[in-house]
C-alpha cells in the first residue's frame, strides 16, 4: 500500500509543477490565468508554447466551454500540442467525445 500512496504523491506532485509552470508563463506574458483566457490564447495565438501550456492549464481550470477551442488545438502542427488537447478533451468531457476520439483513431 506504501508503494501506491508514493506513486500517487509523485504523481500530484508533477501535477501541482505543470500546474505552477503554466501560470507563470501566463504571468510572465501578462495573460490573466483564468479559462476565458486560456480559452482566447487557443483561439488566437500561433505560439506553441502559448498552446501547450494552454492546453495543460484547462486541465486544472476548464470546464466543457473550452471543449470547442481545444478542438482548434488538436489541428496544431505541434505533436505536443495535439496530444495535451486530446487529453485535456477526454478529461474535460468525460466520455462524451467519443466520435472525435474515433477520428483521431482513423
Amino acid at each position: 500500500m506504501q508503494k501506491l500512496d508514493d506513486h500517487v504523491s509523485e504523481w500530484f506532485g508533477q501535477m501541482r509543477a505543470r500546474n505552477e509552470a503554466a501560470a507563470d508563463h501566463f504571468k510572465s506574458r501578462k495573460i490573466p490565468y483564468d479559462e476565458s483566457n486560456l480559452i482566447e490564447v487557443l483561439q488566437s495565438s500561433q505560439d506553441k508554447f502559448d498552446l501547450l501550456w494552454a492546453t495543460i492549464a484547462l486541465r486544472e481550470l476548464g470546464t466543457v466551454r473550452a471543449i470547442p477551442a481545444l478542438k482548434c488545438a488538436v489541428k496544431f502542427k505541434s505533436i505536443d500540442v495535439q496530444g495535451n488537447a486530446a487529453l485535456t478533451i477526454a478529461f474535460l468531457a468525460g466520455g462524451d467525445e467519443e466520435r472525435l476520439f474515433g477520428e483521431f483513431a482513423r
